[in-house]
């Protein structure tokens, strides 16, 4: 019964989309539901990091730094868990100082701005293979709605930039 799944602790809330396909497959889980704006996902109070499509867990997260992905959306209450995930990112793509130097690109949402972030994806990284561009303190909630349309546009041209490890 559903009381009995709620005292066990397996249940799912909902406010209105409706989720077609639930899978776990090899440490990744996968949500496949109508249009939503925001996917939250809390197991055992621990925050997962969500990679353009997938939802990933630590340890899933932890052989991607071998070869990160081009793009993660970092979210969550706890900072130190997205500082730790970012600072491991970086560590794997800029190992040493002088690669820091040219390839560890930091944008706050003071400075933030769809053309800049164009600038930044189109520049090779330079000492390196990969170059990894964190912008912090993004609120999308409060971003007028030509400001996301044109964050997706800089977001899409990402594939065209695969040198690119993209953190939000």
């Amino acid at each position: 019964s559903v009381m009995d799944a709620v005292a066990r602790g397996d249940l799912y809330s909902s406010n209105g989309p409706q989720i077609h396909s639930l899978t776990w497959d090899d440490g990744i889980l996968r949500v496949e539901c109508s249009p939503v704006a925001k996917i939250q996902l809390i197991k055992n109070s621990r925050p997962f990091r969500f990679v353009w499509g997938e939802i990933v867990t630590e340890a899933e997260f932890n052989r991607q730094l071998t070869k990160p992905a081009s793009g993660y959306l970092f979210f969550g209450d706890e900072d130190y868990t997205k500082q730790h995930a970012l600072r491991r990112l970086r560590e794997a793509i800029c190992p040493d100082d002088i690669s820091a130097t040219f390839n560890d690109i930091r944008m706050t949402s003071l400075d933030f701005a769809p053309s800049k972030l164009v600038d930044m994806l189109e520049s090779l990284p330079m000492m390196g293979e990969r170059k990894i561009i964190s912008v912090t303190g993004i609120s999308f909630l409060s971003r007028r709605p030509e400001e996301i349309t044109a964050l997706c546009d800089a977001l899409a041209a990402l594939a065209d930039y695969d040198y690119n490890t993209l953190v939000i």
